[in-house]
């Protein structure tokens, strides 16, 4: 049996474009997706997930690994398929990973995620656990 190790100064560089990759792929239908929210759930849901800043203009900075998603592609792959096939599943994914991350704020009543103020710096609980329903409804 041969064991084959990726030297660790390869395996950087690869991660970040299998996530450049997935963020390709799924960024404009997550904003899609958040897009049919009703206000406040939709500026809430999007500023949970890097699509707008907190006055609600639409955001140009990377939020989040898109780990998930390129979990996604890869056993889609792996399984013969495609990434036009997965997109859907995979987006699937990182909004129920946001929904989590969304509900375990306010939980945690955490200030902080992400390098930036969490949605449960902006106002009632209640209405969170709507922006986290909404995500993930979606």
């Amino acid at each position: 049996m041969t064991i084959t190790v990726t030297p660790s100064s390869t395996v950087g560089p690869c991660v970040a474009v299998v996530s450049a990759r997935a963020r390709g792929v799924c960024e404009p239908v997550l904003r899609e997706s958040v897009g049919t929210l009703p206000d406040p759930l939709r500026h809430m849901a999007g500023y949970q997930l890097g699509c707008c800043d907190t006055a609600g203009a639409p955001a140009l900075a990377e939020s989040g690994k898109v780990f998930r998603p390129a979990l996604v592609f890869g056993a889609a792959a792996a399984c013969g398929g495609d990434a036009t096939a997965a997109v859907h599943a995979a987006v699937a994914v990182e909004l129920v990973h946001n929904f989590s991350v969304l509900h375990d704020d306010v939980m945690d009543s955490d200030r902080v995620q992400r390098g930036r103020p969490t949605v449960v710096c902006r106002g009632c609980p209640y209405v969170f656990y709507q922006a986290g329903g909404g995500v993930g409804a979606r």
